[in-house]
């Protein structure tokens, strides 16, 4: 990152931390700006944000967002950043599963969204990639697929070949989770590590 760019990203992020701190309510055009920035850390906050604090947001539409959130979370996913701010595919993943959920729990209304994420989720699974399938199936996949109707929404994946691995694999994953007494406690410090939610 060059010194500019390095300028930029620090005063976007104290421009987020004033606007909060002073209980401001943050402009569309400001979210907007920071959904749309090149740097990861912008990126980062602002998922954050939308995700923890979007009652002091002005709110982008349901169909930015849900495009933003799409492309921040396949970029962790393809490309593993380390470092600084940014997450690494494993926290990307816990993102995911929580955001998931939360569709899941909206649903019919959220069920076109929950499609396109379900889409998103079998490009990543497809690239043969095995860190990336690796952290697929265990940050996401295994807690989801805990919930039998989730595992079914994903069920045409048995019969693809690229997909069909994965889905094994996870859904063994998710029955040893039922079979563990503590199953609910393990995944409830999931979540209350990772609260970011969209």
């Amino acid at each position: 990152m060059t010194e500019t760019e390095l300028s930029l990203l620090d005063q976007a992020l104290l421009d987020q931390d004033l606007l909060l701190s002073q209980g401001k309510t943050i402009p569309l055009a400001t979210v907007r700006a920071w959904m749309d920035s090149d740097t990861l850390q912008v990126q980062d906050r602002a998922f954050s944000l939308l995700a923890e604090h979007s009652e002091r947001l002005e709110m982008p539409s349901p169909q930015e967002r849900e495009e933003f959130s799409l492309r921040y979370l396949e970029h962790y996913f393809r490309t593993d950043p380390q470092g600084g701010f940014a997450l690494g595919r494993y926290q990307a993943g816990y993102r995911l599963c929580a955001w998931f959920e939360q569709l899941w729990s909206g649903r019919p209304a959220t069920a076109f969204t929950l499609e396109r994420v379900r889409d998103l989720l079998a490009r990543l699974s497809a690239t043969g990639e095995e860190p990336m399938r690796d952290a697929l199936v265990t940050a996401v996949f295994e807690h989801l697929f805990q919930d039998p109707a989730i595992a079914e929404f994903f069920g045409d994946w048995r019969r693809d070949p690229a997909l069909s691995p994965v889905y094994s694999e996870a859904l063994a994953l998710a029955q040893l989770w039922d079979k563990d007494s503590d199953k609910g406690s393990d995944k409830e410090f999931l979540y209350t590590n990772e609260p970011d939610r969209i």
